[in-house]
């Protein structure tokens, strides 16, 4: 299912499902793509034990709730052209830069600024 995370349990009944049948029983016995078991069979480390991933999937998005879904009346959203991402420093990295809710797009600041999301943008030239 699309959006939906696969849990250390379905972990480890892919894992003990597999020593006696092939990987697409497996998958469908716990309701995962086999895809999603292949990945399962290779990974090393539970689902829980894993370092959250630091991406966006959407180009313009809020620059103060990591969360939000659409646009409302008092924020600000950031469009940009393409630009770097600098995410997981140190947070002292990021007092160096601007943390305006509505940044000047043409020198790096940080966005999600005081979110564990937080991260400095930099626009390519």
């Amino acid at each position: 299912m699309p959006d939906t995370k696969i849990t250390d349990h379905q972990v480890r009944n892919c894992k003990e499902t597999r020593k006696q049948a092939t990987q697409e029983i497996a998958a469908a016995k716990i309701g995962i793509s086999v895809r999603s078991a292949r990945r399962v069979e290779q990974a090393t480390a539970l689902p829980s034990q894993r370092e959250a991933g630091a991406w966006r999937t959407r180009a313009d998005t809020s620059n103060t709730d990591p969360y939000a879904t659409k646009l409302s009346a008092e924020e600000c959203w950031i469009k940009t052209e393409s630009r770097v991402m600098i995410a997981g420093a140190d947070p002292g990295f990021y007092d160096m830069y601007r943390k305006s809710a509505d940044p000047d797009r043409l020198v790096p600041y940080v966005m999600l600024a005081g979110t564990p999301y937080q991260d400095l943008m930099a626009q390519i030239k």
